[in-house]
């Protein structure tokens, strides 16, 4: 009987921190290739706080635009989002059920990627990381 191995090469927690190379080369180059969370994901993670409407302008041109250079509205549920003073911090959803973050600090320019397995890993890393309880 073979027996699966929940988190494989990662902490107890679910979730490690990976390099930038990791986390570019695990999402889609382009946002209308991210993968979209689902109803019961979202509704998981907003009493944290995250949001999963975007409205900003055009960080890169990998974004999919309207014509005023704002974000089209199909980025929504495809990037959860929650920021405070010091860092906003950025969920993506990848293949077999694996989330990735991005955390950016506002005062530095400085980032730190990390990747969770399963919304168990994602949510671990949320309230151990972030600091982030249930609202």
């Amino acid at each position: 009987m073979k027996y699966i191995k929940l988190f494989e090469d990662l902490n107890q927690d679910g979730y490690e921190l990976i390099s930038e190379d990791v986390f570019r080369s695990s999402k889609p180059y382009k946002v209308s290739e991210y993968i979209r969370f689902t109803d019961s994901e979202v509704n998981t993670l907003i009493p944290y706080g995250f949001s999963d409407k975007y409205e900003g302008y055009i960080k890169s041109h990998q974004d999919t635009v309207t014509s005023f250079g704002h974000i089209e509205t199909n980025y929504k549920s495809k990037v959860m989002r929650v920021s405070d003073d010091s860092r906003t911090i950025y969920l993506y959803k990848g293949d077999d059920e694996w989330f990735f973050v991005l955390v950016t600090f506002e005062d530095e320019d400085f980032e730190k990627y990390y990747k969770c397995d399963q919304m168990y890993g994602l949510i671990n890393f949320i309230e151990n990381e972030c600091g982030l309880k249930l609202k």
